[in-house]
C-alpha cells in the first residue's frame, strides 16, 4: 500500500475487521504524519508480526539502464535524482504478517 500519508485512514482494523487476517506491506510517510509508525504498530501488534524495512541510499549502479562510466561521471547528480524520487529522507515500510 502506498497511500501518500493516508495510511492511518485506510489501515484501521476497528473499521475493517478483515484487516486482522491479511498480509499488508505499507509504505510509511513519516514526513507527512510523524506518528504513523506508532499508530500502525498499536493497531496491529496483537494480530500481526511487524517487520520494518528501511530504504537504502541509491547509487548509479541502481539505474535501470546500463550507463557508461563517462556518462555516469558526467550525469551522476541527475541519474541519482531521477531514481531517488526526491524523498525528503529515508523511507520505511512495514510488512504485517497475520499471527493466526
Amino acid at each position: 500500500m502506498d497511500a501518500e500519508g493516508a495510511e492511518s485512514l485506510l489501515l484501521d482494523p476497528f473499521v475493517i475487521s478483515a484487516l486482522s487476517e491479511v498480509h499488508i506491506l505499507v509504505e510509511l510517510h513519516d514526513f507527512i504524519f510523524r506518528q504513523i509508525g506508532d499508530v500502525i504498530t498499536t493497531r496491529f501488534q496483537e494480530s500481526h508480526r511487524i517487520t520494518q524495512i528501511l530504504s537504502e541510499p541509491r547509487t548509479v549502479a541502481d539505474f535501470p539502464v546500463p550507463v557508461s562510466s563517462l556518462r555516469a561521471a558526467l550525469l551522476k547528480k541527475y541519474l541519482l535524482r531521477s531514481i531517488s524520487e526526491d524523498r525528503p529522507g529515508r523511507m520505511r515500510w512495514f510488512y504485517l504478517e497475520p499471527r493466526a
